[in-house]
């Protein structure tokens, strides 16, 4: 955990101005400022072979920083032009074997296709770069709660990568996309953590409940937006999760095939009060009237809210115990 640590001290660190200071809280442990990142920063990875550092811009540009870092410049690595991706390219990391992953969306009015690129090393210092898997086009709700897919992070033993496919919805509510798709709230493939083998070449995922349970592609489900996933020393895979426009507390969670985090129906375990009947969200406390959701009318009475699935027990977060 002290690498982690390491380098979500350092993320932080370089995309500032150069104004904070932050103090390090952990005995033996430093932190100094390497370079300005400057704005757009989304992602910060280590590829284990170089110990080069890798961030991934909103623009879908790529830098390299390369060891010393007591003299770090930045180099323009690879760009659109090498990995394919434009739009929405939320998610980086590098495999054990040195590797490159990256994470795009194509998005239209009405569909988004998710995409996971992988940039392998010739030996020559360059990459070959290949698609690994793309989801088949699934609905989108042309709103800000189109999270796509995002976080990705690579097994230990370099097998196995694991995305996050964000939920469409902000806590479950009808999203139609103006009519187009009437009475959807979330698709198969959203609000779940996926599986999907690391060597895979142009693997098509399906928007469809059966095949992709059947493919194992589905790895945990009840998630909302878990745009950050990490490998912990013994090998448990953890998810920030970011809970929606009422003020449910947000979740760390420990990943585990199989298990449901409870979203739409329960966010930092809490109840989502709109699956019960005659539901007043001015009523609601938790309910702040200058959200997004709110302002737009996404908290409503909807007697048509789903129960949950028959059979399921939700898993409950990482407990915090304190401060720190």
């Amino acid at each position: 955990m002290l690498r982690l640590a390491c380098l979500l001290a350092l993320s932080c660190l370089i995309a500032t101005n150069g104004t904070a200071q932050p103090e390090a809280l952990v005995p033996g442990l430093t932190i100094r400022s390497v370079l300005d990142t400057e704005p757009g920063t989304i992602r910060l990875t280590v590829d284990p072979t170089t110990g080069d550092l890798y961030y991934l811009k909103a623009s879908s540009d790529i830098y390299r920083i390369t060891p010393p870092f007591s003299e770090a410049t930045k180099v323009l690595a690879y760009t659109s032009a090498d990995h394919g991706l434009s739009d929405l390219t939320y998610g980086l990391t590098v495999g054990p074997d040195g590797t490159l992953y990256v994470v795009g969306n194509e998005r239209g009015e009405t569909l988004n296709t998710g995409i996971i690129m992988r940039g392998a090393p010739n030996g020559d210092g360059a990459r070959i770069w290949s698609v690994v898997a793309q989801t088949e086009p699934y609905p989108l709700s042309r709103t800000s709660t189109d999270h796509v897919m995002n976080g990705i992070a690579v097994s230990p033993d370099g097998e196995s990568l694991f995305v996050n496919s964000g939920s469409r919805t902000d806590h479950g509510e009808i999203k139609s996309n103006d009519g187009t798709f009437p009475g959807l709230r979330e698709a198969p493939i959203t609000s779940a953590i996926l599986r999907i083998p690391a060597d895979a070449e142009n693997l098509l995922l399906p928007n469809d409940e059966e095949p992709l349970a059947q493919g194992g592609y589905i790895y945990a489900d009840g998630v909302r937006n878990s745009f950050d996933l990490a490998f912990a020393p013994n090998g448990h895979l953890f998810a920030a999760e970011n809970s929606g426009d009422r003020d449910d507390g947000d979740e760390l969670n420990w990943i585990r095939e199989g298990h449901h985090y409870g979203f739409p129906w329960r966010m930092g375990q809490n109840d989502t009060p709109q699956r019960f009947p005659g539901y007043d969200p001015d009523a609601d406390l938790l309910v702040n009237p200058a959200s997004t959701a709110y302002k737009n009318g996404w908290f409503y009475d909807d007697p048509t809210y789903p129960p949950p699935p028959a059979g399921v027990t939700f898993t409950d977060p990482v407990l915090n115990l304190g401060p720190a």
